[in-house]
């Protein structure tokens, strides 16, 4: 029996899992852009597969690069260049023999040196070369043209070139590429451009060239079957049986998202002890200790989003109207799945409560939502948590979506500061001492604020809270 590596079956990792589940209308999407030479943007929330179906079938027969925050759209395409061996003539005064081997060996921009009217003058010292000039006017690479020409010359390779995290970059370098790509395209150097968003026309809408040019592959499309394939692949690949329910169990938790599946699996295997494929066939799950991981990544998102919030709520003129505090309100206590799905502007302006004020203006409320790209930027929030668009305010961040699913919004945001406090009452004791569907049990019941805590928590699995002593 051949022996896997847990890490190389279940979890978050920036390589291919052996659990890599085909989804027929992306991964052919996907194929059929690649062999037609179209600009790829594969889209969607984070940790939705998106990397991982571009390694499927780009995999290293292509360069990849990574964005961050503070690159410039020259520094990017210096990457790209670098990443063909292609070098930027400059002028060098005076360098080893044996870097001036090395330097002979590499493409230059546009082309030997012969051709850039180089002039090599060499010393007696034999492990020196004196002085090499020119005066060659230096190479653009801000200039699309130039930067797609060097490409094309360097590599006659039809495979795209991969730009991962494109939404990290300033908006403005974002808009820059955006508008060089047509260019690009017009010299046959396919792109392919993956990032967290779910407006499908996006690189459209900021460059109208490229309208019908473009593939968008949207990344959040999984059916309960295929994610349930993830776990039946590795549950045999790791000789090891997870019951229908706990499997049943870890669907729901999922919101659809794979990320989350992914992590919860590998998570399960850590406390089962299973660190590799098992040596003899094993059954391993509960729905209590489903529960408990639940509850675990929930409770670590929770700093991270009340500061992500925070920033968010106090970014904005509390005197404008409506504040982005009223705003964060009437999200929140937004339904998930109309979150995830995208909860239209009409909706969220009649959810907004200010007291003693008019009525809020439709315009005001769009402008406000419209304010939140900058603003996240702002508050340096990665992945964005929210996008609008077409009238709409979609959640973004796959964290976010489980963590506002599986918490109660009333008492976060209390603890946000956002709705006023109220007196902890603690809740009616139960009249049983363990959930029949988790296996929770009651702690000590003379501990009440240990009572009052543990039901806060168990309303976390999704259990009926009335039959266990209410919301607490």
């Amino acid at each position: 029996m051949h022996v896997y590596p847990l890490h190389e079956v279940f979890g978050l990792t920036p390589n291919l899992l052996r659990t890599y589940v085909e989804r027929p209308a992306l991964d052919w999407s996907l194929k059929e852009a690649l062999s037609s030479g179209q600009l790829v943007v594969i889209h969607g929330n984070s940790k939705q597969g998106k990397t991982s179906l571009c390694s499927k079938w780009v995999g290293s027969k292509t360069y990849s690069i990574s964005c961050t925050p503070t690159q410039t759209k020259q520094q990017i395409y210096e990457l790209l260049l670098g990443s063909r061996d292609v070098v930027v003539a400059q002028e060098i005064r005076s360098i080893s023999r044996e870097a001036w081997r090395s330097h002979k060996g590499k493409k230059m921009g546009l082309g030997s040196l012969g051709e850039f009217g180089l002039d090599r003058h060499e010393s007696n010292d034999q492990d020196q070369v004196r002085e090499i000039s020119s005066s060659h006017l230096p190479i653009n690479t801000s200039d699309p043209n130039t930067v797609s020409r060097l490409l094309r010359r360097a590599s006659r390779q039809s495979w795209p070139i991969v730009i991962d995290d494109f939404h990290r970059l300033d908006s403005s370098v974002q808009k820059q590429i955006i508008d060089d790509l047509k260019v690009f395209w017009d010299n046959s150097q396919p792109f392919l451009i993956i990032g967290v968003w779910r407006q499908e026309d996006r690189l459209s809408s900021v460059n109208g060239d490229l309208d019908s040019r473009v593939m968008n592959i949207d990344a959040n499309r999984w059916t309960g079957e295929q994610l349930r394939g993830i776990v039946s692949t590795g549950s045999g690949l790791l000789n090891i049986r997870i019951p229908r329910a706990v499997e049943d169990r870890l669907i729901q938790l999922s919101v659809g998202n794979v990320g989350i599946l992914q992590e919860c699996l590998a998570r399960l295997c850590v406390l089962e002890n299973i660190s590799e494929t098992s040596k003899t066939h094993r059954e391993v799950g509960s729905l209590l200790r489903i529960n408990e991981i639940a509850a675990e990544i929930s409770r670590k998102q929770e700093s991270r989003f009340h500061r992500d919030l925070s920033c968010l709520a106090q970014s904005r003129d509390e005197q404008t109207s409506p504040s982005l505090k009223d705003l964060i309100v009437a999200i929140l206590e937004s339904p998930t799945s109309s979150l995830e799905r995208g909860q239209p502007v009409s909706i969220l302006a009649q959810q907004v409560k200010r007291p003693n004020a008019r009525k809020i203006p439709l315009r005001e409320v769009t402008e406000a939502l419209t304010s939140l790209k900058m603003l996240q930027s702002r508050c340096r929030i990665e992945p964005p948590i929210f996008e609008f668009y077409a009238d709409k305010l979609c959640a973004l961040d796959s964290r976010f979506l489980f963590f506002h699913e599986k918490n109660n919004m009333n008492h976060f945001l209390r603890r946000l500061g956002l709705i006023p406090g109220s007196t902890l009452s603690l809740p009616t004791l139960p009249q049983r001492r363990t959930c029949d569907l988790c296996g929770w049990a009651v702690p000590d019941r003379t501990d009440l604020s240990r009572i009052a805590e543990a039901l806060r928590d168990h309303s976390l699995f999704g259990c009926d809270r009335a039959e266990y002593g209410g919301e607490g």
